[in-house]
Formats: structure tokens, C-alpha cells, sequence
């Protein structure tokens, strides 16, 4: 990992994939840890006094985390496994390459996020794209996304 200090003395951390894949995989396995939590102590609730408005709320909480749980174990499975090198054309129709040659033609990305949009300090060839394409989580370099 790499630090750089910014002018006004903050801290700012750029990742290599492997690093965000282990991070977001951390925080899977945090969630899914409060999200098991929260709804036991919303059973309890149910069980032992019949308080439905806690276990509502710890029931609505539990399953929260569990859809968040389900997100950060999909990015870090994107950052793992679904490196590429560029993707080209549009977003109704990309190719996407990686270093073994074409990967998949005519790719609709479905959903799209830059994790490091608000990071202006990352050089361009270090901030990444995760995007959703055939149901699958891809990740590319965002100096080689949508290049035609």
C-alpha cells in the first residue's frame, strides 16, 4: 500500500486490487457477523419478552447488514477475480480484455461505481472501475475504461 500526505498534512490510502479484495472481504465478513448478531438478539427479543418493536428493529438491522454482507463479498470476488486490462466500445455493448486476450464481447455494464472519484490525488493509472457486466463483478483501470 501506498501513503501519500496531501498539503494539509491528511493521509490518503491508495490499494492494489489484492488489497481492496481482502478489505471488502473483511467487511463481508464484518457485516455478516452484526448482521447474525442483530437478528439473534432480535429472536431473543421475539422469545423471551415479546418486545416487538426491538425485534422489529434488530430484525430490520440484521437483514440490512446481511444485503450489505452480500454487496462487499460481490466487490471483493470483482477485485480478486475479474481483473482486466481494458474495456472498449460502449456501455451497451463493451469487449473486455485482459492480459490473455478478449474475455467477453458485447457486455451490457449494468451497474457501474469509482471507488476512487473523491480520491484526486490518485494518478490515473491507480484508481479503478467496478462494474457489472453479464452478472459478473469486472474491475479495470479507469485510464483503459471505455476507450475506443
Amino acid at each position: 500500500m501506498l501513503l501519500e500526505i496531501i498539503n494539509h498534512g491528511s493521509v490518503r490510502l491508495q490499494m492494489r486490487p489484492e488489497s481492496r479484495a481482502n478489505a471488502y472481504a473483511i467487511m463481508g465478513l464484518g457485516s455478516t457477523l452484526l448482521g447474525s448478531y442483530a437478528l439473534e438478539r432480535a429472536i431473543a427479543y421475539f422469545g423471551i419478552t415479546g418486545d416487538s418493536v426491538g425485534g422489529i428493529a434488530f430484525g430490520g438491522a440484521g437483514i440490512c447488514l446481511f444485503v450489505v454482507a452480500v454487496a462487499h463479498f460481490y466487490m471483493a470476488i470483482g477485485y480478486r477475480f475479474g481483473r482486466l486490462e481494458a474495456v472498449e466500445g460502449s456501455p451497451e455493448s463493451a469487449t473486455l480484455k485482459a492480459e490473455v486476450g478478449v474475455v467477453a464481447k458485447a457486455v451490457k455494464i449494468r451497474f457501474l461505481r469509482r471507488p476512487d472519484a473523491r480520491n484526486s490525488i490518485s494518478e490515473q493509472g491507480t484508481r479503478y472501475i467496478f462494474f457489472i457486466g453479464n452478472g459478473r463483478p469486472w474491475v479495470c483501470p479507469e485510464s483503459r475504461f471505455l476507450m475506443d
